[in-house]
């Protein structure tokens, strides 16, 4: 017993640098927010009509997964900063964590409608991104915060790989094959697609395990955390084709082209987080696996 009380002291991280680390996680999930929100306004802030209305769908699905996780991030941050976290009801923790998200979800929106104070289409982006953070708000407030925030953690990691290959979109091509006709780079699309989704899954279930390390306890604790990243671009597919509903169905009746492209964009969309969420889970759980401790060796029959 004293011995599996000193491994759990030394497995255990101070609450002091787990509330820093926990700060960070929030900083970066609200910068993520603010800088994936602020790349949307840029690209369709250049366009007008129909094109502003295309860009607008493709944006809207990011910003809402990046407004998803700050919010959760959000609420984690306002539930740890209240003390101690055996007194509070599960009432009081819902409030706390709305109040988070709403906050977060507050100030995106007014960020966003002061940004684009002309756009046809800024009520709508900005109602939706104050809708996704108050869900996520609403995901921070179970008791298990440090899976919630491992989640976190390997959402923002996922979000890094896919933000790292757009930046070089075009040498991943043409080492995938892309070519200069239509085809090829079709093809290359499909395959950037794939290689997205798989790497943004190894490295969410690495992530997930990183930042919970060997104090996790139950397999199931690394499970979550690891499809964390899936389920938050399912949740935010269920938040597109609700609350951007009519974006969407403007954009599918510009022409036969765009509703082909829009039904293509919701298909890869969708593939991608199932591929993410599973490849998430079962990365984490081979690493917590892995770092079981090993039996030793069977003790000599003593007859």
């Amino acid at each position: 017993m004293q011995q599996l009380s000193s491994v759990q002291q030394q497995t255990r991280t101070p609450p002091t640098r787990r509330r820093a680390a926990l700060a960070g996680l929030g900083a970066l999930a609200v910068a993520w927010l603010a800088g994936t929100a602020f790349s949307a306004h840029v690209t369709i802030a250049g366009e007008t009509g129909a094109v502003a209305l295309t860009a607008a769908a493709y944006a809207l699905p990011g910003v809402v997964a990046a407004a998803l996780v700050a919010g959760a991030a959000a609420a984690l941050i306002a539930l740890r900063a209240w003390d101690p976290p055996a007194a509070r009801a599960a009432g009081a923790r819902c409030a706390v964590a709305l109040a988070a998200g709403v906050g977060v979800g507050a100030a995106a929106a007014a960020a966003f409608l002061a940004a684009a104070p002309t756009a046809p289409h800024r009520t709508l982006v900005a109602a939706t991104l104050a809708a996704a953070a108050t869900v996520g708000g609403a995901w921070g407030w179970p008791r298990a915060a440090e899976v919630v925030a491992a989640g976190v953690a390997a959402a923002l990691g996922a979000f890094a790989v896919g933000w790292g290959l757009s930046l070089a979109k075009g040498p991943v091509q043409g080492f995938l094959g892309g070519g200069d006709d239509a085809a090829g780079r079709i093809t290359a699309e499909g395959r950037s697609a794939i290689l997205a989704a798989v790497l943004s899954g190894v490295v969410a279930g690495l992530v997930a395990y990183g930042w919970l390390g060997r104090r996790a306890g139950h397999w199931s604790r690394y499970l979550l955390a690891g499809a964390t990243p899936g389920l938050v671009l399912l949740l935010g597919e269920v938040i597109v084709r609700v609350g951007g509903a009519s974006l969407v169905t403007m954009t599918r009746q510009i022409s036969d082209a765009d509703a082909t492209l829009q039904s293509w964009l919701d298909g890869s969309r969708l593939n991608n987080a199932l591929v993410v969420l599973f490849l998430g889970a079962i990365t984490a759980l081979l690493c917590a696996g892995r770092a079981l401790p090993r039996p030793g060796p069977a003790d000599p029959d003593p007859a």
